[in-house]
């Protein structure tokens, strides 16, 4: 029974959910320099403190009041230790804040080359120097192919024996002179006109100039013209 009921006992501990701490360290850092501002505070208060029991030691001291001026100066004692004490406490604080400043701007960069790093990952996944050497290897052959194929498609569709091609080049040549006469014949004749160097001017008549002949009325007119003179 005990043991049943240890058991049970451990396993809801052991389900129960852990709490997790959600402060953020921006918000333990503005904390911290809450603390650091009261303890400023506190101390200047406590230094007026302080100036008040000199005054009031000294007062005293003038009265012959020997006791109340030592007491006074005791009291001054316990605070100057309460600010010593307060002032390693705020170094301490101090410390924490840029500790965990300098912390969260490492956990920053951190962060930022661990993403940095994933996102190189993904981009390389697929990619290694054995698929590089591939990619190129392809590209040349495909390149080779490429010049084949347009080497292929300049090439003529006819064959020509170069060699049969001097050989009736030289029966040509040894058949003899050949006839000049017919050349001409066969070759169709062209007629070139003349042209002159120089510019094309209008001939100038040299000998009487010839009237043109006038029509009927016009002699009939002229006629009677010279019968009035």
């Amino acid at each position: 029974m005990w043991s049943l009921f240890g058991s049970k006992k451990t396993q809801q501990n052991s389900s129960a959910p852990v709490k997790q701490d959600t402060q953020s360290t921006a918000e333990v850092i503005q904390r911290l320099k809450a603390d650091y501002e009261r303890l400023e505070k506190r101390e200047a208060h406590q230094q007026q403190k302080i100036d008040a029991l000199v005054k009031e030691a000294q007062m005293k001291g003038k009265n012959k009041d020997k006791k109340g001026a030592l007491f006074a100066l005791q009291k001054k004692k316990l605070i100057e230790s309460e600010i010593q004490s307060n002032r390693g406490v705020m170094m301490n604080i101090s410390t924490q804040i840029n500790t965990l400043e300098a912390a969260s701007i490492q956990s920053t960069i951190f962060n930022s080359q661990t993403q940095a790093k994933n996102q190189l990952n993904k981009m390389k996944q697929g990619i290694n120097s054995d698929k590089v050497e591939d990619l190129m290897d392809d590209m040349r052959d495909l390149m080779d192919d490429n010049q084949q194929v347009q080497e292929a498609l300049g090439r003529q569709l006819v064959d020509q024996d170069e060699d049969e091609l001097n050989d009736e080049l030289d029966d040509l040549l040894n058949d003899g002179e050949l006839d000049v006469e017919e050349i001409k014949e066969d070759s169709p004749s062209v007629v070139v006109p003349n042209v002159p160097d120089g510019p094309i001017l209008p001939n100038v008549p040299t000998g009487d100039v010839t009237v043109q002949h006038k029509s009927d009325e016009d002699k009939a007119i002229a006629d009677l013209m010279a019968e009035m003179n």
